[in-house]
């Protein structure tokens, strides 16, 4: 039972392990990633509960069910928290799409394989290589692949629009489908998606960290640049100072003088953030400051008093993306003790 265990079990949260350690920049927590597992178990435990009420109300075999059904309601499961962390903003990078998604399949495998050792106590260590650590890739993958493909669309069209989730988990669906009716042998499937996914992480990681390095660099200079023209003279002059104003017309100017202000912390914030990232991927450590909570503190006020309308009139200037509102948060999270 113990070599089983360790076969069917342990590896997938090694290959989690190695994945969070080969991330150049450590954006994703421990505690972060233990809560992404848990997420993973409950929806092992929702997919259980599932498809036991479907072969009770169909009347349906457990092959039947496992092959046919099973597929369709757990990616769907898995994918639910994917979409949920990309509409809460704790997504920001392929890297971080990669690894989020491996750790809710390995949580899931847990739960699914856990449960099979308890049935089938009597199999051999070689059935747990296939049926184990096969079916625990499996759901690493799959939901890997169906967070990366989500991240790259949503990246390109800057929307978290419900469609742009299709692709991905349509593509999770075929793969499991593949897996579960053994299109090639057993052990030729485990090895075959130990490599193929070996490789396909190895290409996001790549693309990931110089895609980083690109944002990271084009991002600081032009926030740099709209600071430094916010606090000059010359401001009113400016594209965006002649936007801001003219919304004088729109706003009393009390309120117009509160987006000013909103718009050069959330400048100084995106700057902090670019700033860490730097010094974290050089291998320095994060220094706190107590200052910056303050600074949260007065923008979640000067929201309030600026209104929803008024944040969309300044969307413009915010440059409102999804990674520009994931810095704010990984800022923001960074500095809590």
């Amino acid at each position: 039972m113990i070599s089983s265990i360790l076969v069917s079990l342990c590896p997938v949260f090694i290959f989690l392990l190695f994945l969070v350690i080969f991330d150049s920049y450590k954006l994703l927590k421990l505690s972060f990633l233990l809560k992404i597992i848990l997420l993973g178990c409950i929806a092992a435990a929702g997919s259980f509960c599932i498809e036991y009420i479907i072969k009770i109300i169909f009347h349906l075999q457990v092959k039947t069910l496992s092959l046919y059904v099973a597929p369709l309601f757990e990616e769907f499961l898995k994918a639910t928290i994917i979409i949920i962390l990309f509409y809460k903003k704790r997504i920001g990078f392929l890297v971080d799409a990669a690894i989020i998604g491996f750790a809710v399949g390995a949580g899931f495998s847990f739960i699914e394989n856990s449960y099979y050792l308890s049935i089938f106590t009597h199999e051999t260590i070689f059935t747990w290589v296939l049926r184990g650590l096969g079916t625990a890739i499996m759901h690493g993958s799959t939901t890997c692949l169906m967070s990366i493909i989500s991240c790259y669309i949503i990246e390109k069209n800057n929307s978290t629009h419900l469609g742009f989730f299709l692709p991905g988990i349509l593509v999770a669906i075929f793969f499991h489908y593949g897996f579960n009716l053994f299109i090639l042998p057993p052990i030729m499937m485990t090895v075959l998606l130990l490599v193929v996914f070996s490789i396909v992480i190895f290409t996001i990681f790549q693309q990931s960290e110089r895609g980083l390095e690109k944002w990271l660099e084009t991002g600081f200079t032009n926030d740099i640049l709209l600071l430094k023209s916010i606090k000059s003279d010359k401001f009113k002059e400016s594209n965006a100072g002649k936007y801001l104003y003219s919304l004088q017309e729109v706003f009393p100017k009390e309120i117009v003088g509160d987006m000013l202000c909103y718009l050069r912390l959330h400048l100084e914030l995106a700057l902090r953030a670019k700033a860490l990232l730097m010094l974290r991927e050089a291998g320095y450590p994060d220094e706190i400051d107590p200052s910056i909570q303050d600074t949260f503190s007065e923008m979640k006020y000067l929201e309030k008093t600026i209104g929803r309308t008024g944040l969309a009139a300044l969307k413009p200037l915010l440059h409102f993306s999804d990674k520009d509102l994931w810095q704010i948060y990984f800022l923001k999270k960074s500095h809590l003790k």
